[in-house]
């Protein structure tokens, strides 16, 4: 099992370095949300695996699953944090972020299978 600080600070590096406010458009539009995000998650599943064990990957999965159901997740406060966004308090953010992490976990699972 990986340290949840550990997989917490992946996350942090992450989103501090590709999800910040002046990378992301001023209002979510639903081709950014169809089209770009898919493939920036798809991006940081690929960068993320390479930076994890692959026996790490299964339980930065299950972080992903538990922070996507909770806005109130530590996880969703790291990335708050992170990014300078309130990803948890305003409703549109939090549908944004939900989809992002469900996008990223999909991917780190397809990864996993190959």
């Amino acid at each position: 099992m990986a340290n949840e600080s550990s997989l917490q600070q992946l996350i942090w590096q992450e989103f501090s370095s590709q999800y910040l406010p002046e990378e992301l458009p001023p209002k979510w539009e639903k081709a950014f949300i169809e089209q770009e995000l898919p493939e920036m998650a798809k991006r940081s599943a690929l960068r993320l695996q390479h930076n994890l064990k692959t026996s790490n990957v299964q339980d930065l999965i299950e972080l992903l699953e538990n922070s996507g159901q909770d806005p109130e997740h530590p996880l969703v406060q790291v990335i708050c944090d992170a990014t300078l966004i309130d990803w948890s308090e305003e409703p549109e953010n939090w549908i944004v972020l939900q989809k992002l992490l469900y996008l990223i976990l999909v991917n780190l699972k397809r990864l996993s299978f190959t």
